[in-house]
């Protein structure tokens, strides 16, 4: 839901190095989009992690520790 610009295409640029952002960055995307084809598209365009709203803030920073220690 970003102006502009898809989330899932914003990560495939970022992925093919078309956004001046190292491509190995971990990216964990953070959604309202939960049905299972949005899920995997977010996978498909790369991420590495997949959070649907709502959310619970500890579940959130395991999975941003776990994509940090890795």
């Amino acid at each position: 839901m970003m102006p502009r610009l898809d989330g899932t295409r914003l990560l495939r640029m970022i992925r093919d190095d078309e956004f001046p952002v190292d491509p190995r960055l971990p990216v964990l995307m953070l959604t309202s989009k939960g049905r299972e084809e949005h899920v995997l598209e977010g996978f498909e365009s790369g991420a590495d992690d997949y959070v649907t709203k709502p959310f619970r803030a500890t579940e959130l920073m395991a999975r941003v520790e776990t994509l940090d220690s890795g």
